[in-house]
């Protein structure tokens, strides 16, 4: 008599997390005076290339920051925002957009404070509200290595 399996493959896990090189997430930004355009400043917008996801600059973060890649990980909500908290607070990364005061003053009321937090610069809805966040960070989450990618 024949056993079915428990599980099907794709619900099998294995215990271990497969990575490749890629080249990377972020388009490139230094360029010659003489090489720029007045049309080129569009295209400049942004600094992450379109086809990678949240997950592989969560993963980036962790190489930049030389975090163990074995670490667990897993998503949560903050503020209304999903939030990727990699190894219980080690870093936080979110990467939606429209973030405001009300997720720094969320995770200042978490009961285990983050090391590292990360969100992505079209977060902000412009200079001034960068500012404002950065400096909100440092009074109340002095502690936390902020960046922003």
């Amino acid at each position: 008599e024949s056993a079915s399996p428990a599980c099907s493959l794709e619900d099998l896990d294995l215990g271990f997390r497969v990575f490749k090189v890629s080249s990377s997430n972020f388009l490139p930004s230094y360029f010659q005076v003489y090489t720029l355009s007045q049309d080129m400043l569009s295209a400049l917008e942004g600094n992450i290339k379109s086809d990678r996801s949240d997950l592989d600059l969560l993963f980036e973060c962790v190489l930049d920051w030389h975090l163990p890649l074995s670490c667990p990980f897993k998503t949560v909500t903050v503020a209304g925002h999903q939030v990727y908290d990699y190894n219980d607070g080690d870093l936080l990364a979110c990467f939606e957009t429209e973030v405001g005061e009300s997720f720094v003053h969320a995770l200042a009321q978490r009961e285990l404070k983050p090391l590292r937090v990360v969100m992505r610069d079209s977060c902000f809805q412009d200079s001034a509200s960068k500012i404002n966040l950065s400096e909100l960070f440092k009074t109340l989450l002095p502690e936390v290595q902020l960046r922003v990618l």
